[in-house]
């Protein structure tokens, strides 16, 4: 993985696990795409898969999702519950 995914996923797990530590069973999750969206929207979005991955190692499962379109930059909001 490179340095910017790296620190982006260990972020999202800092979190998750605070939330753990803190007794939540509900955690939001927001991840902003640093690319525009194109018409070609059939691509992979760099470090989100990293980022789910280490916060599903810690227990969360994915319960709902949403994205959004701000400035033509895509925003998914995660929920995951324990």
């Amino acid at each position: 993985m490179g340095m910017f995914k790296d620190s982006k996923a260990d972020s999202a797990a800092s979190d998750a696990k605070r939330a753990i530590d803190e007794g939540h069973t509900i955690f939001v999750l927001q991840l902003r795409a640093g690319m525009t969206m194109t018409a070609n929207l059939t691509r992979q979005v760099p470090g989100f898969a990293e980022v789910m991955e280490q916060v599903e190692a810690l227990g969360w499962g994915l319960d709902k999702s949403t994205f959004i379109i701000h400035n033509d930059k895509p925003t998914a909001y995660l929920i995951y519950r324990r």
